[in-house]
């Protein structure tokens, strides 16, 4: 709680928070938030910070969350979660599933 979100082009303040609506598909986090984000989704973190990325949304499929590297899509997710955390739990577990397997 507490995360403060810097807009990738400008943004309107409200209480000291920044809203969050990236143009150009990046979202910046502060430092703080990074470090609480890595250790609750460690698989997930460093596919983002290394070759992978991911895809959050109903944007191209039946899926709501995807996981790609420069190969295309390794890991795709169910069709509805109940909350954004299960999404990151899934991510991070197919993540973790596919590098098992794939190494």
């Amino acid at each position: 709680m507490g995360e403060r979100i810097r807009r990738v082009s400008g943004g309107k303040k409200s209480s000291g928070v920044r809203t969050a609506r990236p143009t150009s598909g990046v979202l910046h986090t502060s430092k703080e938030s990074e470090l609480d984000f890595a250790p609750r989704y460690p698989t997930l973190n460093a596919w983002v910070f290394g070759d992978g990325w991911v895809e959050i949304g109903h944007n191209y499929g039946a899926s709501m969350a995807r996981a790609l590297d420069e190969g295309g899509q390794i890991w795709e997710g169910k069709r509805k979660y109940h909350s954004l955390e299960d999404v990151l739990k899934a991510l991070d577990q197919g993540i973790a599933d596919w590098l098992k397997e794939n190494g």
